[in-house]
């Protein structure tokens, strides 16, 4: 039957379940092209675009070329993030994971193995309540925070990116995954970034009938 829904996948999304979350009201976690992935309404929230958005960012950091000592992932999903990292660049460093839907994490244990992932410290938390009070410092901070398709303004206000400033080692960088809203006028949230990012690099990439925009921060030279 697994075998079944695999090949039948290619031609439409097959549901395998679907869940309540706390903050995401819809769940679902559905076999597409023949990969499992978990959906939140009209959009991805692991191993489908946002991995491919993801792939495409530590690509223009060029990732490979100076491996992290340690990670932290800002919404965490079901571990797409995580699976780049280990799988793809085969780095085996230490990743702290931050997930705030204490049902997606559920969801990362029964369906995505993410309980078998090695050298990961996974916290329930608000990513803007977590690094309020962070202490350390990392080399790679990932950030892909949505509520459907939005990131929250709590997570894009100028505490917020300054905490994330201050989270980074000296040669650390952070990759913000964000779907900007049509809209008329000054972009709030780049100036906003770049204030706290003086060496800042945006990437936008095109996978649906919606950019994603990869912002790519690091701390002033």
């Amino acid at each position: 039957m697994a075998a079944l829904k695999k090949i039948l996948s290619w031609m439409l999304p097959v549901k395998v379940a679907s869940y309540k979350g706390e903050i995401s009201p819809v769940l679902e976690v559905t076999i597409e092209n023949g990969v499992k992935v978990l959906n939140a309404g009209r959009v991805n929230y692991s191993f489908g675009a946002l991995h491919t958005v993801f792939q495409e960012g530590f690509r223009k950091i060029r990732l490979e070329k100076d491996p992290p000592s340690s990670v932290l992932i800002l919404g965490f999903g079901v571990g797409s993030i995580t699976k780049i990292i280990r799988e793809e660049y085969h780095f085996d460093c230490p990743i702290t994971a931050v997930e705030a839907d204490e049902m997606i994490i559920t969801i990362g244990k029964e369906h995505f193995d993410t309980v078998k992932i090695p050298k990961l410290e996974l916290i329930h938390a608000r990513a803007e309540e977590f690094i309020r009070t962070n202490t350390k410092q990392f080399d790679l901070i990932a950030v892909d925070i949505f509520v459907e398709e939005e990131v929250p303004e709590s997570c894009k206000t100028e505490e917020f990116l300054t905490a994330l400033r201050n989270a980074l080692t000296e040669k650390g960088k952070v990759v913000f995954n964000e779907m900007p809203a049509p809209h008329s006028g000054e972009d709030v949230f780049e100036k906003r970034f770049r204030k706290i990012f003086p060496e800042l690099i945006i990437h936008e990439i095109q996978l649906g009938d919606a950019p994603n925009r990869i912002f790519i921060g690091s701390k002033e030279k």
